[in-house]
């Protein structure tokens, strides 16, 4: 059996919550989950849980994370192999 491709899209959203915004795409070969947070601790926190817990294989940030800002702070974790921002 073939692994499923898991990507994770995350957006800045002033009023989220990412324990309840956030939703799952699946096919038999991909899983897409998106997750809407408030801001870059949240967006850390998030990676870092589904890379662990999940084994996500690519983070997508949304247009709201600029690479001059943010990039560097996520790229900067363990447990994050690539960053395109």
């Amino acid at each position: 059996m073939v692994e499923k491709f898991k990507a994770t899209f995350i957006a800045h959203v002033p009023d989220a919550d990412p324990a309840k915004h956030r939703c799952v795409i699946k096919t038999s070969l991909y899983k897409l989950t998106s997750v809407l947070v408030k801001n870059d601790d949240e967006a850390v926190e998030v990676c870092r849980e589904l890379a662990q817990k999940e084994g996500v294989h690519a983070f997508i940030l949304c247009p709201g994370f600029t690479p001059d800002e943010h990039e560097q702070n996520i790229r900067q974790k363990p447990y994050v192999l690539k960053v395109k921002i």
